[in-house]
């Protein structure tokens, strides 16, 4: 009676075994994968969509750095870039494209800069405009006044540089400018003309000497 029961106890054991069994097949067959450990390793694949393997990038031996629109590198940067782009073993495309991002942020500063200064400029000849010393209905006049110190006393040079880099409309530049102008109207005959620099120096060295 013993053993007898104890084979029931056995059969019934193995049927419940096989009862897991198929229920486990049933849930791989459900999910469509196999069951794997929850802590297995998942190896990652450098293979293509084909199967094969992707080759590694291929790191260049010096990189070059392509410049847009004309544009310098800066070889202090460059210096501090090629040991990390090393590191990272980028290939030369890699580099090209992070190069690339580099000079389009550059490009944007630069735009930014460019157009601040430009804003500047704009805003030193409102504020002159509109100067209760040397704006209002008088600016017009006071700009010949100061050009023609400008053209007088400065060279082709220094025009040059007042209207490349806009210091022409700073306000202290043109007050400056203003007050020389206005120093040689002073000095005018009464003909309206410019005075000649040495007759004004003259007539101030020699007063009671008559001029022909």
């Amino acid at each position: 009676m013993t053993d007898e029961y104890s084979g029931q106890n056995d059969t019934e054991s193995a049927g419940e075994s096989q009862a897991a069994d198929t229920a486990s097949g049933d849930s791989t067959l459900l999910t469509g994968s196999e069951s794997q450990p929850q802590d297995a390793p998942v190896e990652a694949s450098s293979a293509d969509a084909d199967g094969n393997e992707e080759p590694a990038p291929e790191i260049p031996e010096k990189y070059e750095f392509n410049m847009p629109n004309g544009m310098e590198v800066d070889q202090s940067l460059a210096d501090e870039a090629l040991p990390v782009f090393k590191e990272l073993g980028l290939s030369q495309e890699q580099a090209d494209k992070l190069t690339g991002l580099m000079v389009a942020k550059a490009e944007r500063d630069s735009q930014m800069m460019a157009d601040a200064y430009q804003k500047q400029i704009s805003d030193w000849a409102t504020e002159l405009k509109n100067d209760k010393d040397v704006g209002g209905e008088a600016f017009e006049k006071n700009v010949s006044v100061a050009r023609e110190a400008i053209d007088k006393f400065g060279s082709p040079e220094l025009r040059d540089a007042l209207n490349s880099t806009g210091m022409g409309n700073h306000p202290e530049v043109f007050k400056f400018a203003l007050a020389v102008g206005k120093y040689l109207v002073e000095d005018q005959p009464g003909s309206g003309e410019p005075a000649k620099m040495e007759s004004v120096i003259e007539s101030r060295l020699y007063p009671n000497e008559a001029r022909h």
